[in-house]
């Protein structure tokens, strides 16, 4: 036998120990995998332990036992479990990829769900997801007159931190895990999605879905996923790690494991089954996205490492290496191009340059310089326009997506990576313009950051979390436009008098000389610098199809303005398949929220709740505490904090 294969516990041990199970997962380092090595090495495989077993030792006490009532489950209605069975498999399990269609089709049909509690709890977790895409009001609780409601009449029944949990993992329970987590990430408490991606990946590791060797004695179909579900587990605790700047739970040394098939789900009983030549497949997306946040989860320890020591150059260009080399291995069909007939396709392609973006930004966010300082980092990298450029192509991205997808990317960090990209466009703006800025350039330089925000308000009706971004970002943008709305001090020019060039929002071209180049070994260049070095006519910008792809790319692009791009698609292909009440959403002319009704949402319901205010910093010197590194958390009082100094570098410009 292998020396990394699972010991066959069963037979050899189990009259020792009788409640070791066959299918649990022992690694090298366990007591049971040492106590088996022993007894093989003296007795051989043909020795049977005995030995008296004192029941008050062996045996589970009363008392012991966890006894909770587990009502009996109550399922939509035939007709709706239909319907969101089918838009669970049509709009969410081709990014996710964690079920067989086929199987899970046929035990709905046979009425496993109403005999196998857990495969019943997994049903409910699906309607629940399913019903963020559905128009039918039944998806609604009952009396209550909002959208947000939409799924919690299923899932509060499967809620899995309130639930017993079996000690012998199992692949429903997996499934159920993650499919929580998912659709707590939209909730008022994406918190408890960091804690089931912890739980999901121990009970998986206790399965040994995490080593090879757990795989041995498994079906083909059931190996596929077992595998696929560990792996969205593992991303998940990956990106909810990095968004609340937390140690991941398991890295690439911690699992040994294939990567999922890449062929369509109807050959996955297929022993060493491969997809048909010339038919591009939808799981192909799994296959591409799960390497990607490998990286990612590098990009958490190597840059925002707990000792809080930045990394070097050396490693910030391989770490942006490796994001320009995964790019480049993409399929043709995953490959970007707004026009893409396939739907599918389309929002797989937009899932993965949407997390690309916003891997470049993690990785040189924390180098942009502070306005007024000369350098920031040890790095040579122009990291101002890198993140402005990948912020602004990810906003282009996920606005495509929304008007020609088929309704909300079903990943946990979507709101996520579109707020942050506004937040970068933003102190951008606020780093370049400064504030001498009239309405229309504030508004002009600031299209990007509405454009995200027109994509959050689309989410935020079926999401709580994306709403309360949109009131942090409406906030940023109301200071700006108090300042931009201010009297300005210069007289107003003539209708037919030249233009002050102080005001022209385009640096004039630097020369290719002058051009930094990302990773050359030059002096860290201030703002300014950067600005005047980096600066590029708008129309150099390609259009979306030919979207800028590789660091050196994004640091020639022009810094603040829009791309010049335009939709070569019809109006009349525009979301077609959105349910109606997000159809004429969308495209609503964009108002920030006022900042009078602006609520203290960390407690939207507590009473005596107070509305906070942002007050000027009233300085005419940037603060020595403040930087442009966000809050780590997503309340009103972490941002309120930082709106206020926002507003002092506003008030006393750059």
């Amino acid at each position: 036998m292998d020396a990394d294969e699972q010991p066959p516990i069963k037979g050899l041990l189990t009259g020792l120990i009788p409640n070791t199970k066959a299918n649990l997962f022992y690694g090298k380092s366990s007591s049971v995998r040492f106590l088996h090595s022993a007894i093989k090495r003296i007795h051989g495989n043909t020795s049977i332990v005995l030995g008296v077993q004192r029941p008050e030792f062996w045996t589970t006490q009363p008392w012991e036992k966890l006894i909770i009532d587990v009502p009996q489950h109550i399922f939509p209605d035939d007709d709706l479990l239909t319907s969101l069975v089918n838009l669970y498999f049509e709009r969410i399990n081709p990014i996710i990829g964690i079920m067989h269609s086929p199987t899970f089709r046929q035990s709905i049909a046979e009425g496993l769900h109403l005999r196998d509690h857990s495969f019943g709890a997994v049903v409910l977790a699906v309607c629940s997801l399913a019903s963020r895409y559905s128009d039918d009001p039944r998806v609604f609780l009952d009396g209550v007159d909002s959208e947000l409601s939409c799924g919690w009449k299923w899932f509060h029944q499967v809620r899995p931190l309130s639930a017993s949990f079996s000690p012998e993992p199992s692949l429903h329970q997996l499934q159920l895990l993650f499919l929580s987590l998912l659709y707590l990430s939209g909730t008022w408490n994406p918190e408890e999605c960091w804690i089931l991606a912890g739980l999901g990946l121990r009970f998986a590791q206790g399965a040994g879905a995490h080593h090879r060797s757990g795989y041995i004695r498994m079906k083909p179909l059931e190996t596929e996923l077992y595998k696929r579900v560990f792996y969205v587990l593992l991303v998940s605790d990956t990106i909810m790690s990095s968004i609340k700047g937390r140690p991941c739970l398991v890295n690439h040394i911690d699992f040994d494991l294939d990567l999922p098939l890449d062929c369509d789900e109807e050959y996955w009983e297929t022993p060493n089954a491969v997809q048909p030549c010339g038919k591009p497949s939808t799981s192909a997306f799994l296959v591409a996205y799960l390497p990607l946040m490998l990286i990612f989860g590098r990009i958490q320890t190597a840059v925002y490492p707990l000792n809080g020591q930045l990394p070097s150059q050396d490693t910030i260009a391989e770490l942006d290496s490796e994001l320009n080399k995964w790019v480049e291995t993409l399929p043709e069909h995953l490959r970007w191009n707004p026009n893409q007939e396939n739907q599918i396709f389309l929002d797989q392609s937009a899932a993965l340059y949407a997390s690309y973006y916003h891997a470049q930004i993690v990785i040189h966010r924390p180098f942009i310089p502070t306005p007024g300082k000369e350098s920031m980092s040890n790095t040579n990298f122009p990291s101002l326009a890198i993140c402005a450029n990948a912020a602004r192509s990810c906003g282009h991205v996920m606005d495509v997506q929304t008007r020609r997808g088929r309704g909300l990317l079903p990943l946990p960090q979507v709101v996520t990576l579109l707020f942050d990209c506004a937040v970068v466009l933003l102190i951008n703006v606020w780093a370049v313009v400064g504030k001498s800025r009239t309405t229309d350039r504030y508004n002009r330089a600031t299209a990007d950051v509405q454009n995200c925000v027109r994509v959050l308000r689309f989410y935020e009706r079926r999401s709580r979390v994306a709403g309360r971004r949109c009131d942090i970002i409406s906030a940023m943008l109301n200071i700006g436009k108090q300042t931009s709305d201010a009297p300005s001090l210069k007289r107003p020019r003539d209708m037919g008098e030249a233009p002050d060039p102080s005001e022209d929002l385009t640096i004039p071209e630097a020369s290719p000389e002058a051009r930094p180049i990302a990773g050359t070994s030059r002096a860290a260049l201030s703002v300014a610098q950067q600005i005047q070095a980096l600066e590029l006519s708008v129309r150099e910008a390609d259009q979306l199809f030919s979207l800028p792809l590789h660091t050196e790319e994004l640091g020639r692009l022009p810094i603040y303005d829009s791309f010049d791009y335009n939709f070569t698609f019809q109006s009349s292909d525009i979301r077609s398949q959105l349910p109606s009440h997000m159809d004429s959403h969308y495209d609503q002319p964009f108002r920030p929220i006022e900042p009078e009704f602006l609520d203290a949402f960390d407690a939207p319901s507590a009473p005596g709740s107070e509305i906070s205010t942002l007050q000027s910093a009233g300085t005419e010197e940037i603060p020595m505490d403040f930087s442009f590194d966000i809050p780590s958390g997503y309340g009103w009082k972490d941002w309120s904090t930082y709106l206020e100094n926002v507003d002092g570098l506003n008030q006393g410009g750059f």
